[in-house]
Formats: structure tokens, C-alpha cells, sequence
């Protein structure tokens, strides 16, 4: 377990924090997001199966 600020936090939660850190980021005003709709749902897709193996 890690700690955030007294919070433990494991390490598939850690990871998706790093990965979802910056995701509203945009090229610049008024374009689009850094990250598509594909993407986000592929990270989605990788963290569950990450809670689902590290809940065995």
C-alpha cells in the first residue's frame, strides 16, 4: 500500500491516478482533449482488470 496524505492507497489505485492525472488537459483553447474517448475507455477496460486480478 502507498500513502497519500494518511490514505492508504493500493497499487492498481496509484497507477490509474497517474495515468488519469492531466486527462482534461487540452492542445489549447477551444481544441480538442490530449486524450479520445478511446483511449480513456482502454485505460477503463486495463483498470478493471487490474482490481479484478489484485482481488483474488
Amino acid at each position: 500500500m502507498l500513502a497519500l496524505d494518511g490514505v492508504e492507497v493500493d497499487e492498481v489505485v496509484w497507477r490509474a491516478l497517474g495515468i488519469l492525472a492531466g486527462i482534461d488537459l487540452r492542445h489549447g483553447p477551444g481544441e480538442p482533449h490530449l486524450h479520445d474517448g478511446a483511449q480513456v475507455r482502454g485505460w477503463l477496460t486495463e483498470f478493471r482488470k487490474r482490481c479484478a486480478t489484485a482481488n483474488r
